[in-house]
């Protein structure tokens, strides 16, 4: 929410924006009230996110932040109150950058609003924070990479073919109307030799 990361040439990532659950890493903050707002605190200028290094992907949600590096390390950090910084301890609602140790060999990750999910490169899934829509497996299809919004996913196979899921409201999911919403991955029958699949506020 009114905040940004970028990456630099060198793997480095800065963020500027607002930061009310250390969305931007732990970095100098300012803060100001404004009359609809209980202070907010945020960035001037860009700030180096310090702890992280050759990064080659990045992800933002409502509140939290993701990175992959180029060993497909996962790190993360902000709001983990429904475990969307993949952590433990669910509740906190500040937190500092943190490697989830678990993951190995991450080749794809995008957030939702209070959730993130990112792919291995066998092409395993995995999610983490809202359980709202808990995805279901797949079976003799390999993802290599994925698009968030708040609602919906949308997953690219390696042969070209996307696949949706979650909410159905507005067609986002591309499948159709008749469909109000699925759980499980489901392939768009009007779409092949995809190379990139991108998503956002109830639409693909």
């Amino acid at each position: 929410i009114r905040d940004s990361l970028s990456i630099d040439n060198q793997g480095c990532v800065w963020s500027f924006g607002t930061s009310y659950s250390r969305q931007c890493g732990d970095v100098p903050l300012v803060e100001q009230e404004y009359e609809n707002e209980d202070h907010p605190k945020y960035t001037e200028t860009p700030c180096l996110v310090s702890g992280l290094t050759n990064i080659i992907f990045i992800g933002t949600g409502y509140v939290h932040s993701v990175c992959i590096d180029i060993r497909g390390a996962v790190y993360t950090f902000g709001c983990n109150e429904l475990g969307q910084c993949g952590l433990l301890h669910v509740g906190e609602d500040r937190t500092s950058l943190r490697k989830i140790e678990e993951l190995k060999n991450i080749v794809s990750v995008s957030c939702g609003d209070d959730y993130f999910i990112c792919i291995d490169d066998k092409g395993a899934v995995f999610s983490f924070g809202s359980a709202e829509f808990s995805i279901e497996p797949v079976s003799d299809v390999k993802f290599v990479s994925v698009a968030c919004e708040a609602d919906m996913m949308a997953f690219l196979s390696d042969d070209g073919y996307v696949y949706t899921c979650g909410d159905n409201d507005y067609g986002q999911l591309g499948i159709g109307k008749e469909c109000e919403g699925t759980c499980t991955p489901t392939l768009n029958p009007f779409l092949s030799n995809v190379i990139q699949v991108a998503c956002s506020n109830r639409h693909t």
